[in-house]
């Protein structure tokens, strides 16, 4: 669903937080963000070889396994690469 919050640029997703506001976010391959406030998601509407988002906020990450395809979180600071089998939660600030 889109709101004023969430918009759609050349098959990527942009989901922000305001002040106060958290949102759970549901990636297509099942992974699930939630976002706290004052936070930044971008992703693509559909993943391809490379799970990859951008992030610059506070999150934590309920990532789908998938041994095939490691799943890449990108923040101003660092690159975080989930790989394996396991379920893997994390939580995650970036600037």
């Amino acid at each position: 669903t889109s709101s004023s919050d969430e918009i759609t640029v050349d098959g990527w997703v942009v989901v922000e937080t305001d002040a106060g506001e958290t949102k759970d976010v549901k990636l297509s391959d099942g992974s699930v963000v939630s976002m706290s406030d004052m936070s930044r998601l971008s992703y693509p509407t559909q993943f391809s070889e490379e799970r990859r988002v951008v992030f610059n906020g506070k999150a934590f990450f309920d990532i789908t396994p998938d041994p095939d395809h490691a799943f890449k979180v990108e923040t101003i600071e660092a690159m975080v690469t989930v790989v394996g089998k396991n379920h893997s939660p994390m939580w995650l600030r970036g600037r």
